[in-house]
């Protein structure tokens, strides 16, 4: 999503200033999603044995994920 919307923006014709900032911002709500996302689903993931995911595993703290997923 974050590569599209640089191609995107670079299409219509956006400043390369305009374009880095469209890309943070996009950046930025994809690891918004994610962290809420591991956050809600860490107790269902470690309840299934999900290895795959390091907050139900244990390895990364649903407290980091919580604050992160605020932004």
């Amino acid at each position: 999503m974050t590569l599209l919307s640089v191609v995107l923006g670079i299409a219509i014709g956006l400043t390369p200033l305009r374009v880095g900032e469209v890309a943070l911002a996009v950046l930025a709500g994809q690891l918004a999603i994610g962290w809420s996302n591991d956050w809600l689903d860490a107790r269902r993931d470690a309840e299934v044995g999900r290895l795959d995911k390091p907050v139900a595993t244990g390895r990364f703290g649903c407290r980091p994920c919580e604050r992160r997923s605020s932004w």
